[in-house]
């Protein structure tokens, strides 16, 4: 009786070192995996000091995970936020009388910076959603000029102003110029055509002038289309057109303010595919 009480307790003691013994062979592996995953990400750093700061960290960004992040500015209005640049950018001074020459504002230069982890090898974000999102929470936080809001599309991100300071220094709400509704006649149009009708369009249907700017000519010139478009959302037009003229899906846009008006410049640019 004693043998076999002895047998069972000596089993139970195996049974109970093979246990430990497994438990750590997992502990250890767990953490190797861990380590190893840390050891293969790859800390990328932003940091910018512009007019605008939040429009060219989201260019960088672009730039790093190969993909598109379309922005619009908020409306500068407020003393605090722009500066006036008259006396060294106008050329025209001598045929005005001291002041009365139309005045120029910039934005003031502000400062942005971002931490993030990228896979390895690479300044792709493991997370390019949370990325941008804490960028602009960073710029939030330091009391930049407007507020943002991230939206996403399939691939496309969208960086869009929801709030901006008024002439009183009130926050105050701000719809995307690019949520206006408009519609377009069937005709035939080159690429840079749709995209002056698209800009016109909005103009005629808000309170705000949209202009071209620069965008990549020969591309647009090459595109011909015949169609019609019906009342859509303005962002959903020119995201249409994007897709039609460049079908690899990199062209992306911005859409500047002229600082103390409600006019606005949309500029296109083409986001580098990135090397395999």
């Amino acid at each position: 009786m004693q043998t076999r009480q002895h047998l069972k307790d000596d089993h139970s003691s195996k049974s109970s070192f093979l246990s430990i013994v497994l438990a750590l062979m997992i502990t250890c592996l767990l953490a190797g995996f861990i380590v190893k995953s840390q050891d293969q990400q790859t800390t990328v750093n932003i940091f910018v000091n512009d007019p605008r700061p939040v429009a060219q960290a989201i260019r960088e960004l672009e730039q790093n995970c190969g993909c598109v992040i379309t922005y619009e500015d908020p409306r500068y209005l407020h003393n605090s936020e722009i500066v006036d640049v008259t006396q060294t950018v106008r050329k025209d001074l001598e045929k005005f009388g001291p002041g009365e020459a139309p005045r120029v504002f910039r934005p003031k230069r502000g400062t942005l910076a971002l931490e993030y982890s990228s896979t390895p090898g690479t300044k792709i974000p493991i997370n390019t959603a949370d990325t941008i999102q804490r960028l602009l929470n960073t710029h939030a936080s330091g009391n930049g000029a407007g507020r943002f809001r991230l939206e996403k599309d399939g691939k496309t991100f969208h960086v869009v102003p929801i709030t901006f300071k008024d002439a009183l220094g009130n926050l105050t709400p701000q719809e995307s110029l690019l949520e206006t509704s408009i519609s377009l006649p069937a005709e035939e149009r080159s690429g840079a055509q749709t995209l002056n009708a698209i800009c016109a369009a909005i103009t005629g249907q808000s309170q705000a002038s949209v202009n071209i700017g620069t965008f990549p000519l020969n591309l647009f010139l090459q595109y011909h289309d015949i169609g019609a478009v019906r009342p859509d959302k303005a962002k959903n037009v020119l995201s249409g057109l994007l897709e039609s003229v460049d079908p690899s899906g990199h062209l992306s846009w911005r859409l500047l303010n002229e600082p103390g008006t409600n006019n606005y410049v949309l500029n296109i640019h083409r986001v580098p595919a990135l090397s395999r």
